[in-house]
């Protein structure tokens, strides 16, 4: 199995953003560092990424097998977020059993195993809630989506590729990655001739600003379309975040609204399970709750079978003192405390 991760540079910039930046790179080095204690130096994890971001592994000491820069000549129109370059990082090795992890995924256990397809966990029905969001509305009276097929009459329910994955015969891995990667081609395309007058017409949720609200298509295209596939084909995939342990998938209800309840149950299966599943999704709780973070990630004093920095205390102080200079190694949890805090 080879096992992938994705780093885009298109927004990397440190003269604008040198904390938010540091915290991106030190989330990514403690990922692979885990994978790297999980796994062992054997396997192979392989990053796709370009140039620029090859001379950023390199100079902060990320330990990949192979750093593949195929995003210096990606054949569609580059993403407005640059998760939607997942899709075609998966095409890049379509002879090998895949898994890509987002780079803010912390794990202290093995994945399962899995027949075809892997996800990190079945979200509900959404995009209900989205399509009813003010800001999509508006949205929707600028640009017109193009969907595929396998949408129609039915974008409701996702599910969440924080970790996914395919067998190199599954029956749904060539269609799925093809259609996302077409369709977010022809929607991105769409997203980027809005104009300026176009654009601040809409009403953007404070969560949820502009460019990020855009990631919408990102979520229907990598999310529903997989859902909708592993349905029609009888695909049940393997599940990190399982019914079993992290409690039934939340419902959302149009009418009622009961959006504090649905987003709280997505919350709590996210955060509250992570000694069991020896899984952790940092920014999606980083956004809501840094100090809940902070505690789940722990730091080199923290017991390492409840937080999951302990594990790769090691190599910490070597990314540290590379990206900040001269460094001392008691100064290393006050680093982590504020790259989290920030």
């Amino acid at each position: 199995m080879k096992i992938i991760q994705t780093f885009a540079t298109d927004n990397y910039n440190d003269e604008l953003n040198y904390a938010k930046n540091t915290q991106m790179l030190f989330y990514h080095y403690c990922s692979l560092q885990c994978l790297r204690k999980v796994y062992g130096d054997d396997q192979d994890i392989t990053l796709v990424t370009d140039s620029k971001g090859k001379d950023l592994m390199n100079k902060y000491g990320f330990n990949y097998t192979e750093i593949n820069t195929a995003l210096d000549n990606y054949p569609y129109s580059r993403p407005i977020v640059e998760c939607g370059y997942k899709g075609y990082s998966l095409t890049l090795y379509p002879t090998d059993d895949v898994l890509h992890l987002d780079n803010d995924v912390f794990i202290k256990k093995p994945f399962p195993s899995f027949e075809d397809t892997i996800i990190q966990g079945d979200e509900g029905n959404m995009l209900d809630f989205m399509f009813k969001e003010e800001w999509y509305k508006e949205l929707e009276k600028v640009v017109t989506f193009d969907f595929p097929d396998v949408l129609t009459g039915r974008m409701n329910n996702i599910y969440n590729p924080g970790v996914i994955g395919f067998k190199s015969g599954s029956i749904i891995r060539e269609e799925y990655l093809d259609t996302h990667n077409t369709y977010l081609n022809i929607n991105t395309l769409k997203l980027k001739a809005l104009t300026e007058e176009q654009k601040t017409s809409i009403k953007w949720a404070e969560t949820l600003a502009s460019p990020y609200s855009l990631q919408c298509i990102n979520t229907i295209l990598e999310e529903a379309v997989l859902y909708n596939l592993c349905l029609d084909n009888n695909i049940t995939p393997t599940v990190i975040n399982t019914e079993e342990i992290t409690g039934p998938v939340p419902s959302y209800d149009p009418d009622t609204h009961n959006v504090g309840e649905y987003f709280q149950r997505i919350g709590e299966r996210q955060q509250n399970f992570c000694n069991e599943t020896g899984y952790l999704h940092a920014m999606g709780i980083k956004y809501y709750n840094k100090k809940h973070l902070y505690k789940l990630l722990g730091n080199t004093n923290t017991d390492p079978d409840t937080t999951f920095l302990p594990s790769i205390k090691e190599s910490l102080p070597s990314f540290l003192s590379r990206r900040y200079g001269t460094f001392s190694d008691q100064s290393v949890m006050i680093a982590i405390q504020d790259i989290i805090y920030t």
